[in-house]
């Protein structure tokens, strides 16, 4: 008869089965492209509330009015790719476009009725939603997660729309 306290590799074979069977039967949280949309749009909401927003337009446009266009549920998912993995963690970057429900890209235009042109900056610009999440593959959660709309010309976001999976959908105004 073996000693009470010695490990034997029947002991070891059949402790790993329980593990496998232990992690396996738990549900896992994998880094999926629909777990990770959902989270984008609720980090997203966080970052820019409809208040940063109105702030958005205000600095742009020359009479420094909110006009109410740019709205968190015309952001559209255009493209996901994972950027890095490894075995404990993947980064990954996922492009939104603002689009609305006429399948139109939104564009803040400067012109006479919002108080004249602007020299000095754009006077035609879209926004462009740059999500990025570390995701640990170990605890099956994000790790640094973060959200940031860029404003880009109209002729970047046709050319960015190209490329992505919105191309079928959003048309250019």
């Amino acid at each position: 008869m073996p000693h009470p306290r010695l490990i034997t590799s029947a002991h070891l074979i059949s402790l790993s089965l329980c593990f496998l069977c232990f992690s396996g039967c738990t549900k896992s949280k994998k880094a999926t492209e629909d777990n990770l949309n959902q989270l984008c749009l609720q980090i997203a909401k966080e970052s820019y509330p409809s208040q940063e927003l109105a702030r958005l337009e205000q600095r742009f446009f020359s009479d420094k009015q909110s006009r109410g266009i740019l709205k968190h549920e015309e952001l559209l998912l255009g493209s996901y790719r994972e950027v890095e993995s490894s075995a404990t963690l993947g980064v990954y970057e996922l492009l939104y476009y603002m689009v609305n429900a006429q399948d139109q890209v939104v564009l803040l235009h400067n012109g006479p009725k919002t108080g004249g042109i602007s020299l000095d900056q754009p006077n035609h610009i879209s926004y462009v939603g740059e999500c990025t999440i570390k995701w640990s593959h170990f605890k099956g959660s994000p790790l640094i997660k973060s959200f940031k709309l860029q404003a880009i010309s109209p002729d970047l976001v046709a050319q960015k729309i190209k490329r992505s999976s919105l191309k079928d959908r959003a048309q250019m105004p």
